[in-house]
């Protein structure tokens, strides 16, 4: 498969500003924030300017960069360069570890760092630079560039480019900019050849929720007959999930990574037995098909942060989920992360998992974190998840669906999928000791289950004497 194409936009295309952010800006608000300030900021700042932020925190600040382009410029490029994610040196140096101690170097004709004595970040163009020799044609750079990820680009389609002129003025950009360039070649040695109509731009795709992840993988693992010891999410680590599984052998676990095209099978490692039943560790990474994890920033306001935690705990426990620990964002943690770890009986499970599904998409936020393992008896979830505030328009959205009572079922826990009907009258009367409440299919056959008049007690054909 070809590898998606890279390309650093020079500084004479782009301009960058580090906007120092309010400590009590709302989400909703940080966009008309951003335009007031280009408005005085940029010189030529315009209906025909699109923009681009990115949000940082930096030595304990909050900072807004954000990126300032002419939409005729962007739309050159997006014809050019079909299919290729856009970056800027400001974009990959931002990201790079280190980026507060190795002061303001000289990257090709910019100057970016960060300024130790007034304690900001600096991105400016070097003073009477020559162009560049080659704008990302260099070998070196393009060895670089299949490093950088792609989510460190900058106007990605799902970002809703920021920008305030109609669809109609872009679509008429679009096709007078097309009618320049073929005639505009004409009269050069190498021709450009341009596909008539432009096509569409290439959307970055994201991965779906980790809720959503959870279910799917559920629902698979219930059909095949097999279980989860645990599950585990983790957006920085590599490999992004790991799963023990039991009950099911390794042609199943092959067949059910397949059906994602987001995910590919990493490792498949530790497979042991138990009672004749494999027991096998699997990891799985993000798939080399262009999917891509939401950006994540930090929380900004510690009033709205202190009710926002305030509230997922207060539904939480409401549901008697009983929660054992919570780590707020902090300093240590760049203000980034809002950790809660909790333990939900039975099904509980699921309108735990509700609540936080509905809370990320009333608050923006994603989950960047999610561990799921089952004890005492079967009975007992326990449940660890990380949120972060996300920062770009785009936005998963959490929810369940149809299938979302699998979900404990996939950890073993039986009670979730039997249809306990009200007992026959008649049925009690005769077969007091084996009134038939429920059954469950799976590979193997049908397994009845039977209620105990004596007892009070549920039991599976074959095992009460």
């Amino acid at each position: 498969m070809q590898a998606m194409k890279k390309i650093i936009i020079p500084r004479k295309d782009h301009e960058v500003y580090f906007i120092s952010a309010p400590v009590d800006l709302k989400r909703k608000s940080i966009r008309p924030f951003i335009y007031e300030q280009l408005q005085k900021l940029h010189p030529t700042f315009s209906d025909a300017s699109v923009f681009d932020w990115q949000h940082f925190a930096i030595n304990n600040l909050q900072w807004f960069m954000v990126t300032v382009m002419d939409r005729e410029t962007i739309e050159e490029y997006r014809i050019l360069y079909k299919g290729a994610v856009f970056f800027t040196n400001t974009a990959i140096a931002l990201h790079k570890r280190g980026f507060t101690s190795k002061g303001i170097e000289t990257i090709d004709d910019e100057q970016i760092g960060f300024d130790v004595e007034n304690n900001k970040p600096v991105s400016l163009p070097r003073v009477h630079s020559a162009e560049r020799a080659s704008e990302g044609s260099s070998q070196a750079q393009q060895t670089m560039l299949r490093l950088i990820p792609i989510w460190y680009g900058v106007f990605t389609k799902n970002k809703q480019w920021h920008g305030v002129t109609t669809l109609g003025t872009s679509i008429l950009a679009i096709m007078l900019l097309s009618l320049f360039f073929i005639l505009a070649a004409k009269g050069t040695k190498n021709t450009i050849r341009l596909d008539l109509p432009v096509e569409p731009l290439t959307e970055i795709k994201y991965l779906p929720s980790a809720i959503e992840i959870l279910e799917n993988f559920s629902c698979d693992i219930v059909e095949a007959g097999g279980r989860m010891v645990y599950w585990k999410y983790n957006e920085e680590t590599e490999p992004i999930i790991e799963i023990q599984m039991q009950g099911i052998d390794l042609v199943k676990i092959y067949s059910i990574c397949n059906r994602y095209e987001f995910l590919s099978l990493q490792d498949i490692h530790d497979v042991k037995y138990n009672d004749g039943e494999p027991v096998v560790i699997i990891q799985l990474d993000q798939g080399r098909k262009g999917y891509a994890l939401a950006k994540n920033g930090v929380f900004l306001s510690q009033d709205s942060t202190i009710q926002l935690i305030n509230q997922i705990s207060d539904l939480l426990q409401k549901e008697k989920v009983s929660i054992s620990s919570e780590i707020l964002p902090a300093e240590y943690n760049g203000k980034s992360l809002y950790t809660i770890a909790y333990t939900a009986k039975d099904m509980n499970l699921i309108r735990s998992l509700e609540i936080i599904a509905a809370l990320c998409n009333e608050n923006l936020l994603n989950i960047t974190k999610m561990d799921v393992s089952i004890a005492n008896g079967n009975s007992f979830f326990m449940v660890n998840i990380s949120l972060s505030q996300s920062v770009e328009s785009y936005h998963a959205l959490y929810g369940l669906g149809n299938e979302k009572t699998k979900i404990p079922v996939a950890f073993g826990y039986k009670e979730a999928i039997l249809n306990i009907a009200p007992p026959d009258k008649k049925a009690i009367e005769t077969k007091p000791e084996n009134s038939l409440v429920g059954s469950i299919r799976d590979s193997s056959g049908q397994i009845v289950f039977y209620h105990d008049a004596n007892t009070n007690k549920i039991f599976i054909k074959g095992s009460h004497e």
